[in-house]
């Protein structure tokens, strides 16, 4: 395509359309209707020309801001804009100590935690933060009111405050890190559960998932001694944790062959003295295989 062709003539052939000379023409002198003063460049818009006399003309402000004004202007440095998203970037950057007087931001009261921030009126937001958003989603779905309250330190005594929502899912509450460890060790009951893990008050440890835990109530059921995650196997290429040991019997609950299945196979072929049994997934390789509602048939392996 010809350089030297119009701005409009060029849009108008990219898009496809046909014209005619005259009304190519006119459709120029439509589309470009405003004129930079010093260079005679012409634009669509009055933006995009004071944008361009801004960057090629700096020095001739004079020339062509008293022909074209920019209609909005900062109200504390009077620094002048085209658009009032302009003044509002402009002041968050230079003059962010001084919103109230360039924000038209009003002041609300978190829902949850009672603390004060500002936000637009378009905004709907009744939270400050994130954290509070979720506070109070829950708290919805759970039909609780927002808010926290105030308790007291189970080790110290000191008062804190905690969501209400967690004074009602947790029995006991610190203040900080060294209170729980030392409440821990004055409570030889207590069982830590790591992230991610399920508690049963019948087992004396946490279980990653249902099936396990159900598995594990079985063996304390029927009185068989057993271990749980005992060891770290080095199988060369990756490394193994069994999910219950009985004796020479390694029992594995999986849901899924993918999530890392092959491990116990390649346990029973690098060490033929050890009894490898699957709860659930298809795992080829392994000397039992027992869909989950057949469980109870481990049993007869064990016994």
């Amino acid at each position: 395509m010809s350089d030297e062709l119009p701005v409009a003539e060029m849009f108008f052939s990219i898009q496809g359309y046909a014209y005619t000379p005259d009304l190519l023409e006119h459709k120029c002198k439509t589309y470009l209707m405003v004129e930079c003063p010093v260079c005679q460049k012409k634009f669509n818009t009055q933006r995009g020309m004071t944008t361009h006399a801004g960057q090629a003309h700096p020095k001739k402000k004079d020339v062509w801001s008293d022909k074209y004004p920019r209609e909005f202007e900062c109200p504390i440095c009077d620094r002048e804009f085209d658009t009032k998203q302009g003044i509002k970037v402009h002041a968050g950057r230079k003059h962010p100590d001084q919103e109230d007087e360039w924000s038209d931001k009003e002041q609300r009261e978190c829902k949850v935690c009672g603390g004060v921030f500002k936000e637009y009126p378009s905004v709907k937001d009744e939270c400050c933060s994130p954290q509070c958003a979720n506070e109070a989603r829950r708290n919805a779905q759970e039909g609780k009111r927002y808010g926290s309250s105030e308790i007291e330190c189970e080790e110290c005594g000191e008062h804190i405050i905690r969501w209400n929502s967690q004074i009602e899912k947790y029995d006991n509450h610190f203040c900080s890190k060294d209170c729980l460890s030392e409440w821990k060790k004055g409570n030889s009951f207590y069982i830590p559960a790591q992230k991610g893990f399920r508690s049963h008050d019948r087992l004396d440890h946490d279980t990653r998932s249902g099936w396990e835990e159900s598995v594990a109530l079985m063996l304390v059921d029927e009185e068989i001694d057993y271990e749980y995650e005992p060891k770290k196997y080095n199988l060369g290429e990756c490394r193994y944790v069994p999910d219950f040991v009985v004796d020479n019997i390694i029992i594995e609950v999986k849901g899924r062959a993918s999530d890392g299945g092959y491990k116990i196979a390649m346990l029973g072929d690098q060490n033929p003295e050890l009894e490898t049994v699957v709860i659930g997934a298809d795992i080829d390789g392994v000397d039992h295989r027992f869909p989950f509602s057949e469980r109870e048939k481990v049993l007869e392996v064990i016994q």
